[in-house]
């Protein structure tokens, strides 16, 4: 069973899309684990080093994907588990699309389909 870990980083206490997709994607098959709200890098990876999941989708409804993927991309490549698929979800302009796919494998929006979602996760792990 391929695993997944949800995240949420920083102050952003706006959860409930995460907390829908970790349900979602557990109903469709896959092993998911959502840390909670504000957590930081250093929870982050403490929890995938644990968990060791196949991707981390990172819920961002603050505004602060562009501060923090970057930090976290380079935090996962320090540590070796570079090859973890990393995901962006939440409150992404599309005009920020662009530089954030230079950190993340995948960027969906506050109104993605769940659908597309499941599929992109199916097809990737």
């Amino acid at each position: 069973m391929k695993k997944i870990l949800i995240a949420k980083i920083g102050l952003d206490g706006h959860d409930v899309g995460a907390q829908v997709i970790t349900k979602y994607l557990k109903d469709n098959g896959f092993d998911v684990r959502y840390t909670g709200i504000r957590k930081d890098i250093n929870d982050i990876l403490k929890i995938t080093k644990e968990f060791k999941p196949d991707a981390i989708g990172v819920s961002i409804m603050t505004g602060g994907h562009l501060h923090f993927l970057p930090l976290l991309r380079k935090a996962l490549n320090k540590e070796g588990i570079d090859k973890i698929k990393l995901i962006c979800g939440g409150l992404i302009p599309k005009k920020d699309k662009k530089e954030l796919l230079k950190y993340v494998d995948a960027v969906f929006n506050n109104n993605s389909n769940l659908d597309d979602i499941l599929k992109y996760f199916k097809k990737c792990l």
